[in-house]
């Protein structure tokens, strides 16, 4: 270890003075003094200096290290290479086009693995990133309106209960009309994951009978398109919570509960989780 990069600013650091005493050897630098050092770097250098020592990097070199959480003993630090990510990157573009007109919202702290991931997989988009803490998320959301939203299951969770709360305090009537839009709500989207093929193949699957599967969910859709707009609208609500702009949300580094994924569609992304 030869230098820590420090990314709050030099007043939250009192305590610095006597951990550069135990650390004796070691270069601490503030990120905004490094961006300063680094421009003024390329400028004198050339950009092609730069762009030479990233060509240089191969897929096995170290890109990172993120430490685990120390339930079960001292952290361990995590070695994760430049393939790790950009396999990452990759297989997140595989099912969500992402593009750099696409936003979101960061509130996760950047040595979970999930925010890392995410972190990357935008820069590598050109996306807009916000930052954000969890209890300012419900109005940064209407600021922002993030097209894509990465989290653990726990926010997922609260938001699900967030939602069910304020159903539950309303009239009989209005219960009835909420729970009948979720429900046709998830047969349509059965219905077009159908459609889309999204199910695991088997080998012993006829093909035949998968394409008349299609050809019978693409009737019913059609069959219940009326409904499917009056329960968008019932569900709306819903949806302006995160915005109204939602395109793709995932749920990283952890398991969700099924039925809470089902409702907020969100697809489970489990990446290289590091483990005690």
């Amino acid at each position: 270890m030869k230098t820590i990069l420090l990314i709050d600013p030099p007043t939250k650091w009192k305590d610095l003075e006597n951990s550069r005493a135990l650390l004796s050897g070691i270069q601490f630098l503030f990120l905004e003094d490094a961006l300063l050092e680094g421009e003024k770097s390329r400028i004198k250098k050339g950009d092609k200096t730069y762009d030479q020592r990233g060509e240089s990097l191969g897929g096995k070199d170290l890109a990172t290290i993120i430490y685990t959480s120390g339930t079960t003993g001292a952290p361990k630090g995590v070695m994760l290479n430049h393939r790790s990510f950009t396999w990452g990157i990759h297989q997140i573009q595989e099912f969500i086009p992402g593009s750099y007109n696409d936003r979101t919202i960061l509130f996760l702290p950047p040595w979970h693995i999930a925010e890392r991931l995410l972190e990357t997989t935008l820069i590598a988009w050109g996306a807009s990133m916000a930052c954000s803490s969890i209890p300012t998320i419900p109005a940064d959301m209407q600021k922002v309106k993030p097209t894509v939203l990465v989290s653990v299951p726990r926010l997922w969770e609260g938001l699900y209960k967030r939602i069910y709360d304020t159903v539950r305090k309303s009239s009989p009537f209005k219960q009835k009309l909420f729970h009948f839009a979720v429900k046709m709500a998830e047969i349509t989207t059965s219905l077009q994951d159908t459609i889309r093929d999204s199910y695991a193949t088997t080998e012993t699957e006829n093909p035949n009978q998968k394409l008349l599967d299609r050809f019978i969910a693409s009737v019913f859709l059609l069959s219940l398109v009326p409904i499917k707009i009056l329960s968008n609208k019932i569900l709306e609500r819903v949806r302006n919570l995160f915005g109204g702009k939602i395109r793709f949300a995932l749920c990283g580094a952890g398991a969700m509960p099924s039925h809470i994924q089902f409702f907020f569609e969100v697809p489970e992304s489990i990446s290289s989780k590091p483990t005690e």
